[in-house]
């Protein structure tokens, strides 16, 4: 039985695109590194999901590695794979192996051969396969390791490998969310209309200031502005909550 924390990275990848070539590679050198990696058993595949110990090595792995290859596509057990893995909110390295991240990012190309059937196979399960694009488009956009513009392969794995120790001696998986591109839109869209707020409301104080020295026929306005103040305030500081929780901790409203 796998533990939690006792890995440094898991590897995901597409067994019969990979496993005897760059990912052997990639793993063999991860181990000489000393860096503790958990590399993907196909026994561990169970029905339509992930087994528990599949899982277990995934929440336990500070960070994630997915290879994405030709055919990966094509296996609903990497693709379940992937959907945990995007779930995790760690230190995700996506490697496009072949592939282009268009494809990936936009299910096109052999993706797109591979969704054809999956439609089909699922088609009373739409949901499932829906959740299975999200989870390729959410990887595809990530910054990542293009085997078509870093080469040979062994320079592409030493990269890799760079990029994981970078990583590692972070201290935190919660660092991923900068790369994470709904969270960081997110965080974004806080901080924008945060500024709004504030504007706005310093707009309200201006003109409350103003209005105290027209006297009591002004009494009426002032109170509504200094009970359209304390809602600014409050929505002022529900976005400051929502901004801290999303840097240090990894919520988003939408997971």
């Amino acid at each position: 039985m796998i533990k939690a924390s006792t890995n440094d990275v898991f590897l995901s990848f597409r067994g019969k695109d990979t496993r005897d070539g760059f990912v052997s590679h990639l793993y063999k050198n991860l181990c000489g590194k000393n860096i503790h990696t958990f590399i993907d058993d196909e026994e561990l595949r169970k029905g339509d999901g992930i087994s528990g110990a599949l899982l277990t090595a995934i929440q336990g792995s500070r960070v994630l590695v997915i290879v994405f290859s030709k055919d990966y596509a094509s296996s609903k057990w990497c693709l379940a794979e992937l959907v945990k893995i995007m779930d995790c909110n760690k230190w995700v390295v996506p490697v496009f192996y072949g592939v282009d991240p268009r494809d990936v990012r936009n299910q096109t190309g052999s993706f797109a051969d591979a969704f054809a059937k999956h439609e089909e196979n699922f088609k009373h399960e739409p949901e499932k396969v829906k959740t299975w694009r999200s989870a390729l488009t959410a990887a595809g956009k990530l910054s990542g390791w293009d085997s078509q513009v870093t080469r040979p392969d062994s320079t592409l794995v030493d990269k890799i490998i760079e990029d994981i120790v970078k990583k590692l001696n972070c201290g935190t998986s919660t660092a991923n969310l900068k790369d994470l591109d709904g969270t960081e839109r997110w965080m974004l869209e806080i901080l924008f209309y945060s500024f709004i707020l504030i504007f706005i409301l310093i707009s309200c104080f201006k003109k409350f200031i103003e209005w105290s020295f027209f006297g009591r026929h002004r009494q009426k306005r002032m109170e509504e502005v200094l009970a359209y103040s304390f809602l600014l305030i409050f929505l002022l500081i529900s976005c400051i909550r929502q901004f801290i929780e999303c840097f240090l901790f990894g919520r988003h409203p939408q997971n």
